[in-house]
């Protein structure tokens, strides 16, 4: 009974240990998961952002585009803008 008592004893005290072992583990995760939560939305909020540059960039292009043809073609029917 002694050996089971001392045994049994031991393994309280590995369960103690293990709790908290896994709490302190469980937390580390938790804190990971919301960091790379976090990360993954910064990293949308940017790619939505950059197409958004994109386009304008897109459009801007086309705009400067028409622009210089109508300023410098001659046969351009429209004149507002020399």
């Amino acid at each position: 009974m002694q050996v089971e008592e001392e045994e049994k004893a031991n393994i309280q005290k590995d369960l103690v240990v293990l709790t908290k072992r896994l709490a302190e583990v469980d937390d580390s995760l938790s804190r990971k998961y919301a960091y790379t939560n976090e990360y993954d939305k910064t990293i949308h909020e940017v790619e939505a952002a950059y197409s958004k540059v994109c386009n304008v960039s897109f459009a801007l292009s086309h705009l400067f585009a028409l622009f210089i043809s109508m300023t410098f073609d001659p046969n351009s029917q429209s004149k507002s803008f020399k």
